[in-house]
Order: structure tokens, then C-alpha cells, then sequence
């Protein structure tokens, strides 16, 4: 399925940084959930999202956008609040970024800019996303969906001490569809850490890392800054034809 961009917008030019954040995130794979989640608990994390989620990744036909280091999403969360299903959209743009030392950075980092509000539909997301693409990345040819992953997430955040304002995604993928077609195998549930914002790359770096120790994690070299179309291939999901 492909999506244009309904009418040009009179800004055709880059928005470059306005609006975005930089995040530092790391991954570990093949957790021991309960494990994990008993130590979240005991050493002051906040539970603070159960649900569903589900990421569709967008491109151009020739994917101009992967080429030029940018990633466009949408994603669809479910939560029950108070016994009744609640469905949110929203989207996201990232740019890969390099290391302050201009190397290659341990964690993923990443510039992201993040839809102002969410959406009731996937139709209004998708809209305002396409908009946006074109508004920071220059790029307005039509997009279509790439990639569809859909897990079981559970998010925990510290609010105090040395690890405040620090994110832990757990997640646990259920289906993966490419260009349209399902693809079979199975993924061990994860996890992400994903730095404060607005810190410095090396504290965000030290924050990671006390996060790890404080979770009894270790970090794998080539797994802790894999992004999902790695982790993905890591498992053999994306290498099938």
C-alpha cells in the first residue's frame, strides 16, 4: 500500500533539529522476565505502560529515507483503562547519529522527533507523518508500509537517585509481517534501556550502565545498540524468502 502526500505544504524546507530529542538506549536479549521485573520492583521502578504495540515501518519505493539515515514509524498502542480498550497513534522520525568522539557510538543513538499529539486513527497519524517527512527530511515521494512487528510490551521508569528519568522496555514480539508477508520464527523476550533525555552522552552512557548492574544485566557486544531490523535478522526473521 503506498501513501502520497495530499498537497504540498508551503514550507518545503528542513525543520532540522526543532522538536527533536536525542535518546542512548542499549539492549539486552534473552531476559528472564519475571526475574527482571522482580528486581525493577524492588529497587524503585515505576510500572508505567502494559500492552500491546505495533510498529510499521514506512519508506519511499526505493527506500530514500534508510538510504539518507533516517527511520519513519507508526505505532499503535492498546492498554485497557479502566475495563475498556484504549487505541492510540502516534509517530516517530529518527536519524542515526554518530558518537560526540565521531565514532561509533557503544549504545544505539539516535535524533528522534516524535508526533506533537496522538491520533484516534491510523489514518490521521499517517497524514500528519507524511507531512512531517517531507518537512524534516526534504523527501516527498509516496510512502509504503515496510515492516509490521507486533509485541507484548511492559515499561518501568526510575524517578529518583542516579538512574532518574531512565526507560526500560520489555518486550516480547508476536508477529512480524514483511511488504505484507508474514514471517515465522520466534524472538525470547528483551529488553531496552533507554537513558534521561537532556544529559549528556556520557552520562547517559554511565546511566545505561548503572541501570545494567542494577538489573544484574550484562551487555553483549554487537547486541546491545541492534536496531529492530538487526534483531530481527539476529533471530533469522527477516533472512527468509
Amino acid at each position: 500500500m503506498i501513501f502520497r502526500l495530499a498537497k504540498e505544504n508551503g514550507n518545503s524546507g528542513r525543520r532540522g533539529d526543532e522538536g527533536s530529542k536525542i535518546e542512548h538506549e542499549a539492549k539486552v536479549l534473552e531476559i528472564d522476565k519475571k526475574a527482571v521485573e522482580a528486581r525493577l520492583t524492588a529497587s524503585g521502578a515505576e510500572q508505567v505502560f502494559s500492552g500491546e504495540v505495533v510498529n510499521i515501518r514506512l519508506d519511499t519505493k526505493d527506500h530514500a529515507l534508510k538510504t539518507r539515515g533516517f527511520f519513519a514509524r507508526i505505532r499503535k498502542t492498546t492498554t485497557f483503562e479502566e475495563g475498556k480498550e484504549a487505541v492510540r497513534f502516534t509517530w516517530t522520525i529518527k536519524q542515526d547519529q554518530k558518537a560526540d568522539n565521531g565514532g561509533r557510538d557503544k549504545n544505539k543513538k539516535k535524533r528522534e522527533w516524535d508526533s506533537p499529539t496522538s491520533f484516534q486513527d491510523h489514518g490521521g497519524a499517517l497524514s500528519d507523518l507524511i507531512a512531517a517527512v517531507a518537512r524534516i527530511t526534504g523527501i516527498s515521494e509516496p510512502l509504503e508500509e515496510k515492516r509490521r512487528v507486533v509485541k507484548r510490551r511492559t515499561t518501568y521508569r526510575y524517578s529518583e537517585g542516579p538512574v532518574a528519568g531512565a526507560t526500560i522496555d520489555i518486550d516480547e514480539i508476536t508477529d512480524v509481517s514483511v511488504g505484507g508477508k508474514k514471517r515465522e520464527g520466534f524472538i525470547p523476550a528483551f529488553l531496552e534501556i533507554e537513558s534521561a533525555h537532556g544529559i549528556s552522552e556520557a552520562a547517559a552512557e554511565q546511566q545505561i550502565e548503572e541501570c545494567a548492574r542494577i538489573l544484574g544485566l550484562s551487555f553483549v557486544d554487537g547486541q546491545r545498540n541492534m536496531s529492530e531490523a538487526n534483531l530481527l535478522k539476529h533471530y533469522g526473521i527477516l533472512n527468509q524468502k
